[in-house]
């Protein structure tokens, strides 16, 4: 059975469910449960103090009234090509809106139902994004989101007291929403949590240096040109400049690694998939959890790959071919049999 998370569960119920466990612990009390941290009243409304200040955030590609974004996409529905860029940038648009989407989910597991669904409808609307991309679209709004509440983190909390944090709210912000993060990551189980995800991200291999082009794009681009797009070859291309040099130390002491594993192998082995791959792996490691590295946002292992044998489909064809061999043994013992 699939147990799917609650939606709908707000940074500002955490608060107060662990605000109320807290009291309870503290001393014991017929009164009601509380209902509110601090002076947060609602996630939404309430004037921000405006501080007007260089050009401010970006607003986005202009989308007339009536005329859809026309978008090309591939077979793994990811948005590519010359319009990929300005897509992506409406998608942001929408992450970014704390109307749309308000800030004070812990997660976007949490979000309200309804919220995904209306942005949904306006990819829709505003595009050509066929039913089929949803689950991408929505992935990458998810992802913008996620960047949004960690670009806010960065700039206006970290180092500073609750005070500095909302002394000046920036303009694309709401107060309230900001207030139910300041407080939510003020709390010992979020800084906890924190410090564990500095530790796992400094752990993690070089990243891409390729800025705002798609690893699709980039796999379009060497189909185009003629280079082989096997994963090894994508990820080394997605890591050095135009004239092949790696961007950085580490991708320069992987790209050796990898380089010294191949000619390792005897040369009609080299341009092997399989062999690439296993080389990739050897010293990579296995890939994150449903995701398949040098493909993006968006495709699948069993995508890729196909879909896994399950355990119980390995039995069941394991019992069919042993009924079959028993079958045919039976048949041959009666022929020695008969012949005899």
């Amino acid at each position: 059975m699939v147990i799917r998370r609650k939606r709908g569960i707000t940074m500002v119920d955490t608060l107060i469910t662990a605000s109320n466990i807290q009291n309870e612990h503290e001393v014991e009390t017929t009164q009601t449960p509380n209902t509110s941290i601090g002076n947060i009243t609602s996630p939404l409304g309430s004037d921000n103090p405006i501080k007007k200040k260089g050009r401010g955030p970006a607003k986005g590609p202009r989308i007339d009234p009536g005329k859809k974004m026309e978008v090309e996409w591939n077979e793994y529905m990811q948005p590519i090509g010359v319009n990929r860029s300005a897509f992506m940038s409406y998608l942001g648009t929408l992450a970014r809106n704390g109307m749309r989407l308000p800030l004070m989910y812990a997660k976007w597991s949490n979000m309200d139902q309804h919220l995904v669904d209306y942005v949904w409808k306006e990819i829709e609307y505003n595009t050509n994004a066929p039913p089929g991309s949803r689950r991408n679209c929505l992935k990458s709004v998810a992802d913008m989101w996620r960047d949004w509440k960690s670009r806010i983190k960065r700039k206006y909390y970290n180092g500073k007291t609750k005070e500095e944090c909302l002394a000046i709210v920036p303009q694309e912000i709401f107060v309230e929403q900001l207030k139910v993060l300041v407080e939510y990551w003020s709390t010992d189980r979020v800084e906890e949590i924190s410090e564990k995800n500095k530790q796992n991200r400094m752990m993690l291999g070089p990243l891409h240096r390729t800025g705002r082009k798609s690893c699709a794009n980039i796999r379009r681009e060497m189909e185009e040109a003629g280079k082989p797009t096997d994963t090894l070859s994508v990820y080394i291309e997605m890591r050095t400049d135009l004239g092949g040099n790696p961007k950085d130390d580490y991708a320069a002491a992987l790209i050796h690694e990898f380089n010294k594993k191949l000619n390792d192998l005897p040369m009609e082995e080299r341009n092997l998939v399989e062999k690439r791959d296993k080389i990739l792996m050897d010293i990579m490691g296995d890939e994150g959890h449903g995701r398949v590295r040098t493909r993006g946002s968006g495709p699948t292992p069993s995508e890729i790959y196909g879909k896994k044998v399950t355990s119980p489909e390995l039995d069941s064809s394991y019992k069919e071919r042993l009924r079959s061999l028993r079958a045919l043994e039976n048949q041959e013992y009666k022929k020695l049999i008969i012949g005899k």
